[in-house]
């Protein structure tokens, strides 16, 4: 390990010491050229620009010189032909807008506890930019991986799943496109190690981890929002590295009104250094791919057609001879369309039309204390949806958001269990569930001059094969005092339906729970410092109740069949509350050294047998940072760190009992649930992109170094250790298994 350690960081040492200069900015004239390619151009040549993929369309090309002038003169005019216009915005930023409804263009945030990862910036949101999402380490550029580099965002060192603010992470919705995906993560029954988006393919990823307004769907953990890229001109990627490969295609059409994107990837993670710990062993063998495609076309300047396909496929095979093995497969199939409709310049619709399928089959044989069981587990889901929202603008204060969603929905299970040799012991569920998932929902947003915003809305849900049938008020409001600060307040009563898949057959499972309710509060301060740093600070405060319950492992939670594992528990706890307060630092956009720093002071509780117990991934304080450098597009270096209070644990006590026949045994004695705490975590990761210009392309090396300092972080318990004794209470030592240390990964890529 100091071997590979001494190789990652004199490699990483080399790469950061190919610096060139970066290329000059071309010079006018402007017209025949794409316009967000000159809008981009005034961005590096230190204009504060604003603007999205959504405003300025990347077919629009630029007709008519303008005349020499300032800046900002020379810009209105490039903009007037498209009907844009120039707005001020926050911290002295110029905002590109529709002109006839300028007011509505760049929506107010009147969230708390929005981040935005995005390619283009937008006012007070916290945000990165595409080449900063590339640029962070986090695991050849995975989209799960991405978002957990974000403030309020945890999840086990072996997952792509995330938990936002201490929820659960099935309480968060992920969408892609405008569609909400189901289980969008590889090997869902080992960690979910990646998930099935392409994080190069990524336009935008907002997560929203507080103050969910009505149009989000009936989740009350968080949402998070991802759009992919609108290719504006032709070209693709082709990458090998020792993680994964991966092929892009983009290109606009002929006549410049539409785009083809399409990603490919292919996963052997542990083919040269161990990265993923799936509870296999050593010599077991994860393969994954994922496929994402999308075709849009501009039928005229107020519609826009898209279609879109997402694609997954995994499989895991492990055998110990006379032991445990496993033979694990899922496929994961979405397809959807989205029209993008303006009715007029003050309404706007959004609908979206899916089918999709998810297949998973696990069969092995588990390795129990004095007995092999045989497992089965195939499971499988159907389902059918039509989403609309349409954002109506009455006149110049007032926006009426409203709109349906439905969704039909068929899942079937099928679980067995059995002692090998002894066909008594069969134990087997079959159930067929299907039903329906509508909702409706209405908001009405106001702005009271330029200090007061708020947004009052209300969602209606009902799902058929729950028999859920519930309201969930919203309330936003933002006030700003002066032009360089915010205070959001958000309030909102929410439920949050069992999802048809959703059922814990291998738990014993039968029968959907009911709705689970969350009561939330938050509050919101962000001001822009004279030196352009952000500063923020968030607090909230969540009541749950009518929670379903959930089953984890107390020791180790990283098993081929964790169901069978005597470590396994339920959790029914009669109420939950989150709290916490997160502070949050980040530097000026668009700099060539960007970071930010942010700590949080949370606790995630159930309430179970009248007594208040962390949960699992409860951290009381933790801190994360990320320090960049670009110079221009020839190589970057980032930094990102993680220090945080240690999860919560199970302690233990030991017993030496005496058998019939004199014979002497030791008994496990489980002490209060998660009443004892790991070692506090630590970790940093370290990324260095480099090009080289070629007669055929722009070559890309890229080496990553996870837990560059080969932190032993304690992850789960591997063994129980007795102390000889007579008979009666003796200690019992816990043998820890750490998180895997130090892991470098290499990438090449042709960009084309």
């Amino acid at each position: 390990m100091k071997a590979v350690r001494r190789v990652a960081l004199t490699a990483l040492c080399c790469l950061f010491g190919l610096v060139v200069r970066l290329p000059a900015m071309a010079d006018p004239p402007y017209a025949g050229r794409p316009l967000i390619e000159v809008l981009r151009e005034f961005q590096e040549g230190g204009v504060d620009l604003v603007f999205s993929s959504a405003v300025v369309r990347p077919d629009w090309i630029v007709e008519i010189e303008p005349s020499a002038g300032t800046p900002v003169e020379t810009l209105a005019a490039l903009l007037a032909p498209f009907e844009l216009a120039l707005r001020d915005g926050p911290a002295g930023a110029l905002l590109v807008v529709p002109a006839p409804r300028s007011s509505f263009v760049t929506e107010i945030v009147v969230t708390p506890g929005r981040h935005t990862v995005a390619r283009q910036e937008h006012g007070s949101r916290f945000r990165l930019t595409h080449e900063t999402a590339i640029t962070a380490p986090s695991a050849s550029v995975d989209a799960g991986r991405v978002v957990q580099l974000l403030p309020g965002v945890t999840a086990p060192e072996n997952s792509a799943a995330f938990q936002i603010r201490g929820s659960v992470a099935r309480d968060a919705s992920l969408i892609l496109d405008g569609l909400e995906l189901y289980d969008p993560y590889h090997l869902q029954a080992f960690q979910s190690p990646y998930s099935l988006i392409d994080g190069n393919s990524v336009d935008t990823i907002d997560l929203r981890s507080g103050g969910y307004t009505a149009d989000l769907g009936d989740r009350h953990g968080g949402f998070v929002e991802i759009s992919t890229l609108v290719p504006d001109e032709f070209g693709g990627e082709i990458e090998v590295g020792t993680l994964n490969s991966r092929a892009t295609f983009r290109s606009p059409t002929a006549s410049g009104r539409g785009a083809l994107l399409v990603s490919a990837r292919t996963w052997y993670t542990d083919a040269v250094f161990d990265h993923t710990d799936l509870g296999a062993g050593e010599r077991s063998q994860p393969s994954y791919q994922d496929l994402y495609a999308k075709t849009s076309f501009a039928v005229s300047p107020r519609w826009v057609l898209s279609a879109h396909l997402l694609l997954g496929y995994d499989r895991l095979a492990f055998e110990e001879p006379g032991d445990e093995m496993v033979d694990a497969e899922t496929r994961n199939a979405n397809l959807w369309s989205r029209v993008l409709t303006a009715w007029t310049p003050a309404i706007r619709t959004a609908t979206t039309v899916s089918v999709g399928r998810i297949d998973k089959v696990r069969d092995g044989i588990s390795n129990l204390p004095g007995d092999l069981l045989q497992v089965s587990d195939d499971r499988e889901v159907d389902f059918f949806g039509v989403r609309s929202v349409t954002h109506w603008g009455l006149g110049e204060r007032d926006l009426l958001k409203f709109g349906t969603e439905y969704r039909g929905l068929h899942a079937a299970y099928r679980y067995s269990t059995q002692e090998l040799g002894d066909p008594a012991s069969l134990t087997r569920v079959s159930l067929r569930p299907r039903g329906s998932s509508f909702g409706v929902f209405a908001a009405h947003r106001r702005s009271f001059g330029s200090k007061w915003t708020t947004e009052t809305g209300v969602r209606w849900d009902v799902q058929s094969y729950t028999d859920d049938n519930h309201l969930s008020p919203r309330f936003n409001a933002v006030w700003r005092p002066g032009p360089r600060s915010e205070l959001r307040l958000a309030i909102g009563r929410f439920k949050q339906s069992q999802r048809i898949h959703e059922l814990d057959v291998q738990d014993g499972g039968t029968a959907f729970s009911p709705a689970e309710t969350s009561e939330q509060v938050e509050l919101s301060y962000e001001r822009v410092l004279a030196s352009g740093v952000r500063l923020r600070v968030d607090a909230y405060h969540r009541s749950l109740s009518q929670l379903r319950p959930r089953f984890e492992n107390l020791y180790e939670p990283i098993e081929l069949f964790p169901e069978t594992a005597p470590d396994r528990v339920s959790i029914v706890p009669d109420r939950a509350r989150l709290r916490g307060l997160e502070l949050l630092l980040r530097s000026p956009a668009g700099n060539r050294l960007f970071w930010w720093s942010g700590y949080t002071l949370a606790r995630a509780e159930d309430r179970e047998g009248g007594r208040w117990i962390p949960r699992a991934w409860d951290q009381t304080h933790a801190i994360k940072f990320l320090l960049g450098y670009r110079s221009g597009e020839r190589w970057s270096v980032a930094l990102s760190g993680t220090m945080r209070s240690g999860w919560p644990t199970t302690p233990v006590a030991g017993e030496i009992v005496i058998l019939p026949g004199g014979m002497l045994d030791t008994s496990l004695i489980v002490g209060p649930r998660n009443s004892d705490r790991l070692p506090g975590y630590r970790r940093f990761d370290v990324k260095a992109r480099r090009s080289f210009e070629s007669s055929r392309g722009k070559l890309w090396l890229t080496l990553e170094v996870a837990n560059l300092l080969d932190t032993k972080n304690l992850c789960c318990v591997d063994e129980f250790i007795f102390e000889n004794g007579p008979p009666g209470p003796t200690r019992v030592a816990r043998v820890f298994d750490p998180w895997i240390g130090i892991r470098p990964s290499f990438n090449l890529l042709w960009e084309f």
